[in-house]
């Protein structure tokens, strides 16, 4: 922004907002306020807001409202903060619900984001009607909805906070299968939870900060407050997945005892730990982590699938009868080009198999020559549960059309 200031001047304003925006998110205030007085006192609502964002990084919640609440008159949303921009008043919304969390407000807080959060949707529903984009991410973006989580868990309310948490972590799964986010209520996700042993745990990772919540399988929940943001977030799961590929036995543990403390508060771990050894549970990883190894993750200090049986998901889907886990059982393991019996090499995978069969005599099974990839890509295409022991090698005997050799 520096090396390229604006050409024509009616860009200035713009510019110097930006300039003070970028300042507020590296620390520095007095370049920020700096920025803030170059801008033209006529542009009304480009100034408050700037000028209340800078409030909020210096500290100063209570000035935010000040400074706001005039222009909001009676609350109303249709009416505040006329003549402003929509992309303003939802802007407007956001700063007073943060200041009033910031301020121990839950009640206003909440109100004020309800506000940001049905202005944005509000103007969504006339974008879309007009074959244009949609705005949520860019006027909300998930910083707001980790504010509108904790303004719940404030009022003690954390089947709503996860509820808001899906609403817009899933919000692209459901638009591709055609679902809307209203379709997120407390029903469709206390459902998906009694599906599983163990129950549902989900995160949004804001900038600064996160939201995690667990839904047990009988609608219980509990949810709260992480301390670490995206980048943090992001850096820490890089560098346990490296550590696993790495096959670093003692960095993955270190790491992984790292992670689990940053996503899974005690709350939670005490509430998973009370689970049956072995019960499923969902866990919905969004964003950045989506490439979390959760087999890595620890619980009562060791890995978190030999107590439990994760089962995961990027989002929450429309259908709110959960994936079917009583129809025919798939099997699939050690893939091989010959059915010699030096073929096996992965003889722990056939006895696992031979265990299933024994379980579910009426499952389909492909194992040595008939694991191929059709095999394994109709299993995936299908709806029953499916179940692959096998391990990835480079050996010559799994060319052709086994899977491992892709």
């Amino acid at each position: 922004l520096l090396n390229y200031p604006p050409q024509a001047a009616s860009y200035d304003q713009q510019w110097h907002s930006l300039l003070s925006s970028t300042f507020l998110r590296l620390g520095d205030l007095s370049a920020a306020r700096r920025e803030l007085m170059e801008l033209d006192t006529a542009d009304e609502e480009l100034r408050e807001l700037t000028w209340a964002s800078l409030d909020l990084a210096a500290d100063e919640p209570a000035k935010v409202l000040e400074r706001l609440l005039p222009h909001a008159g009676s609350g109303d949303l249709q009416q505040a903060f006329r003549p402003w921009s929509p992309h303003s008043r939802v802007q407007a919304w956001s700063l007073m619900g943060e200041a009033a969390l910031a301020l121990e407000r839950p009640a206003d807080a909440l109100r004020w984001l309800e506000n940001a959060v049905h202005g944005a949707s509000e103007w969504d529903t006339v974008r879309a009607e007009q074959g244009a984009g949609s705005v949520i991410g860019e006027w909300l973006g998930l910083h707001v909805v980790v504010l509108l989580a904790r303004a719940y868990i404030r009022l003690d309310r954390p089947l709503d906070a996860a509820v808001v948490i899906e609403s817009f972590q899933s919000r692209k799964l459901r638009a591709a299968s055609g679902g809307a986010v209203t379709e997120v209520d407390g029903n469709l996700l206390t459902a998906w939870a009694s599906r599983f042993e163990g129950g549902l745990v989900t995160w949004v990772i804001g900038a600064d900060h996160g939201v995690v919540a667990h839904v047990g399988p009988e609608g219980d929940a509990w949810a709260g407050a992480l301390p670490h943001g995206r980048r943090a977030v992001q850096s820490g799961v890089r560098r346990l997945r490296e550590a696993v590929v790495a096959q670093d036995e003692a960095q993955t543990e270190r790491l992984a005892s790292e992670v689990t403390a940053g996503l899974i508060p005690m709350q939670i771990e005490t509430r998973l730990a009370h689970a049956r050894e072995g019960a499923a549970t969902l866990f919905l990883l969004h964003g950045p982590l989506e490439p979390l190894p959760l087999s890595a993750v620890q619980l009562d200090g060791a890995p978190i699938d030999e107590r439990l049986t994760p089962c995961v998901l990027p989002g929450l889907p429309v259908d709110s009868e959960g994936p079917p886990l009583d129809g025919p059982w798939t099997l699939l393991g050690n893939p091989t080009r010959s059915e010699t019996p030096h073929s096996v090499r992965l003889p722990g995978a056939e006895r696992e198999l031979a265990e299933l069969r024994r379980l579910y005599p009426t499952a389909s099974a492909f194992t040595g020559t008939r694991f191929t990839k059709a095999a394994a890509f109709d299993a995936l295409a299908g709806t029953g549960p499916l179940h692959i022991a096998t391990h990835l090698v480079h050996d010559a005997r799994c060319e052709g059309t086994a899977l491992a050799s892709v």
